[in-house]
């Protein structure tokens, strides 16, 4: 309700043209990188808990601790040498460091596309293949489907990591992404671009559709 919307039915040989706009004042929408909105540089970052385990409220994180995760992360891609504008994907179900890898992956100027966590092995080669991700973040318990489609695409597995809220042991080789990212120190030399007018056209999302006719395919959103 808060969007505006306007609406226009093309008229076809004797139809009435109709056009219908909101009520509510158009909204504003920064140009910027997702980051510069969330953590505004003008502003403290809180640090009261707002991501919590529904299982263990313990298991939570604050703003302050997520821009640190979140550098860490854009530390870790760079270092990986995943190029600005390629994908990185993440198999999972949700968790509190979801929206980390969120922030970290757009934030830094690649781009996130999920994959759903029911799907199946080829519906995982399908997506993998047509994104032509350059790194997978998935869940302990999704690994090995995970692998098996990277395998069969003949995907690097050195660039596959676990992805929990926990620290994960190694499973077949694939190390926990704790690894891959970099250190607290580390994250704090690390900075993302602006964007500014660029935000309107640089990809943050490549979300997939159901498949209602034939396979999912990518649907492209900037920041």
């Amino acid at each position: 309700r808060c969007c505006r919307r306007n609406f226009m039915v093309k008229p076809v040989s004797g139809q009435i043209t109709m056009s219908y706009k909101s009520t509510f004042p158009p909204l504003d929408i920064p140009k910027s990188n997702i980051l510069s909105y969330i953590y505004p540089a003008n502003q403290t970052v809180s640090d009261k808990p707002i991501w919590i385990d529904a299982n263990n409220p313990r298991n939570s994180l604050t703003p302050r601790q997520a821009l640190c995760w979140v550098r860490r992360l854009g530390y870790g891609l760079d270092r990986l040498a995943v190029g600005k504008g390629e994908v990185v994907m993440i198999y999972t179900p949700n968790h509190i460091f979801v929206p980390i890898a969120y922030q970290g992956i757009v934030g830094s100027g690649r781009v996130f596309s999920g994959m759903n966590p029911a799907y199946t092995q080829s519906e995982v080669e399908h997506q993998l293949e047509d994104t032509q991700a350059k790194a997978i973040l998935a869940h302990p318990s999704l690994i090995r489907r995970a692998v098996a489609a990277a395998s069969r695409l003949g995907f690097p597995k050195e660039r596959i990591f676990q992805f929990s809220d926990y620290p994960c042991e190694t499973v077949d080789g694939i190390l926990d992404w704790r690894s891959m990212i970099g250190t607290e120190e580390e994250a704090k030399t690390w900075k993302w671009d602006d964007l500014a007018e660029a935000s309107t056209s640089v990809v943050a999302t490549i979300n997939y559709s159901s498949g209602t006719t034939s396979l999912p395919k990518g649907v492209c959103i900037s920041h």
